[in-house]
C-alpha cells in the first residue's frame, strides 16, 4: 500500500488531520488540489462500502455493485481489493471469492504482510462455506505465517481439522485457543467439532444445544446450529441402520431448521433449505417405516423446501426425483408429471425423468376403465429411457419400469 493512500485511510477516519496531512502530501509532490480529491475519494469509498455492509444479506447484487464502485476508485490498492474480496464472501459468491484472490491477486503475494494474512482469511472462509476443509484449512495456516491467528481463525482452522480428521491436530488449537484466554463459548463450540469429528454424536449435540442455548454471541449461536444440522443428517442415516446414538434425528433436524432459519436469519441461505427438505422427506419415511402419525406434514415441508431451492436457482437431479416422489406419494399426479417436465427440460440427457413418467403413465392408465386402458405411451418412455441410459447410469428407475412392462406384456396389454 502506498504512503499516499495509507495516509487517506487514515484520514477517512479521522477528519480533524486533513489540513496537517494535506500539507504533508502537498510538500512530498502531492498538490493541495490532487490530496484534497483523494481526501473526497477516500470519504466515497467508505460511505460506498458502508453501504454495502447494510445490503450484503438482504440485496447482495447491489452490494456488489456499490462495492464495485468502491473499488473503481482506487483499483489498484491492496486494501481496497481485500475488502472487495471480502465483499465477494459476504454476498456468499464463494467460487467468484476464491477466483478473485486466488488468480486476480495471486494470493495477495505482492500484499503487506498484514494484508496478504487478511485476504488469505477470507479465502479461508470462503473454502469453509463451501465444505472444502482441505482448502479452508490451507488458507488459513497461511493466513497465520505472519504472526499469530486471530481467535477466530483459530476457531475455523481447529474445525476444519476436525471434519478433516486430524483430531489431535484439531485439539492442539483448541488448547492454544484456551491458553490465550478464549471464549467459553467459542471453545465449547470447538470441542463440540472435536466430538464430532470422533462420532461422539450424543457430547456433541449436548455441546452444540448448549452454546445455541447460553451463547451471548449470535455468530457463534449461528455456528452451532449450522453443525447441528449435518450431525442430525448423519444420525438420520445411522437411525434407518438401527445404530444411532441420538433417537428421531431426522425430527429434530426438521424442527431446527424450521426454527433455526428464521431465527437466525439465514432464509438466503438455499443449502438449509436443501437440508430441511431432505429431513423432512427422512423424516416421513421414518415414521411411515414405524407406522407413526405426526403432527408435521412432512411430505408438505420437504416439497415446499425443495421448491424453494430450485426458485432460488439451484439445480441438482436429486431434488427433482424427491419432489415427484412427494407428489406421487400425496396423490396430486398432476403436480408429479409437472416436476418431470420440469426435470426434463433442466436434464435432456437424463434418462430418469421418462422412467419416472412411465410409472406416471401406468398408474394414470390403471385409474381408467380397463377397455380404455392404453400403455402404449409408457412403453415409448420405456424406449427413450434405455437409449439415454450410459454405463455409469444408476439403472434403478428404468430396471424398475421395465419390471412393470414386463408385466403388461405377460397380461396382454403389451
Amino acid at each position: 500500500m502506498t504512503a499516499a493512500f495509507l495516509a487517506i485511510w487514515f484520514l477517512a477516519g479521522h477528519p480533524e488531520k486533513r489540513e496537517d496531512i494535506s500539507v504533508e502530501a502537498s510538500g512530498s509532490g502531492m498538490s493541495e488540489n490532487a490530496a484534497s480529491a483523494r481526501e473526497d475519494a477516500a470519504e466515497t469509498y467508505e460511505a460506498l462500502k458502508a453501504q454495502a455492509e447494510q445490503l450484503y444479506g438482504s440485496d447482495p447484487g447491489k452490494a456488489m455493485e456499490l462495492m464495485g464502485q468502491a473499488l473503481a476508485l482506487f483499483p489498484e490498492e491492496d486494501a481496497a481489493r481485500t475488502d472487495y474480496a471480502y465483499a465477494l464472501y459476504r454476498t456468499g459468491d464463494y467460487e467468484g471469492c476464491i477466483s478473485y484472490g486466488e488468480k486476480n491477486l495471486a494470493m495477495g503475494k505482492d500484499f503487506e504482510p498484514e494484508l496478504q494474512s487478511r485476504l488469505c482469511e477470507i479465502l479461508g472462509a470462503a473454502y469453509f462455506e463451501k465444505g472444502d476443509y482441505a482448502g479452508a484449512a490451507s488458507c488459513f495456516r497461511l493466513s497465520g505465517a505472519g504472526g499469530e491467528m486471530r481467535e477466530d481463525v483459530m476457531r475455523d482452522y481447529a474445525v476444519c481439522l476436525a471434519r478433516l480428521g486430524s483430531l489431535n491436530e484439531a485439539k492442539d488449537v483448541l488448547a492454544q485457543m484456551r491458553s490465550r484466554g478464549a471464549n467459553s463459548e467459542v471453545t465449547r463450540y470447538v470441542e463440540g467439532e472435536v466430538a464430532f469429528g470422533s462420532e461422539e454424536y450424543g457430547e456433541a449435540e449436548k455441546l452444540f444445544t448448549e452454546v445455541m442455548e447460553e451463547a451471548e454471541d449470535t455468530a457463534i449461536k449461528q455456528k452451532a446450529f449450522r453443525s447441528l444440522v449435518p450431525l442430525y443428517r448423519d444420525c438420520a442415516s445411522l437411525e434407518a441402520a438401527g445404530v444411532s446414538p441420538v433417537e428421531d434425528a431426522a425430527d429434530k433436524a426438521v424442527r431446527l431448521l424450521l426454527t433455526g432459519i428464521g431465527e437466525y436469519g439465514l432464509s438466503y441461505d438455499t443449502t438449509l433449505y436443501e437440508a430441511l427438505g431432505k429431513a423432512a422427506y427422512d423424516a416421513y419415511g421414518a415414521a411411515r417405516a414405524k407406522g407413526e402419525e405426526r403432527e408435521t406434514d412432512y411430505l408438505s415441508v420437504a416439497a415446499e423446501a425443495f421448491e424453494r431451492v430450485l426458485a432460488q436457482g439451484m439445480e441438482k437431479e436429486y431434488l427433482y426425483t424427491n419432489l415427484y416422489s412427494i407428489r406421487y406419494e400425496q396423490g396430486d399426479l398432476a403436480a408429479a408429471g409437472e416436476t418431470l417436465d420440469r426435470m426434463e427440460k433442466a436434464y435432456p440427457q437424463s434418462y430418469m425423468s421418462h422412467a419416472l413418467r412411465g410409472v406416471l403413465l401406468i398408474t394414470l392408465e390403471n385409474q381408467k376403465p380397463e377397455s380404455e386402458r392404453d400403455y402404449r405411451g409408457a412403453q415409448a418412455e420405456y424406449e427413450t429411457a434405455g437409449s439415454l441410459l450410459t454405463g455409469t447410469s444408476d439403472r434403478s428407475y428404468y430396471d424398475q419400469l421395465g419390471s412393470l412392462i414386463e408385466q403388461l406384456k405377460e397380461q396382454g396389454w403389451l
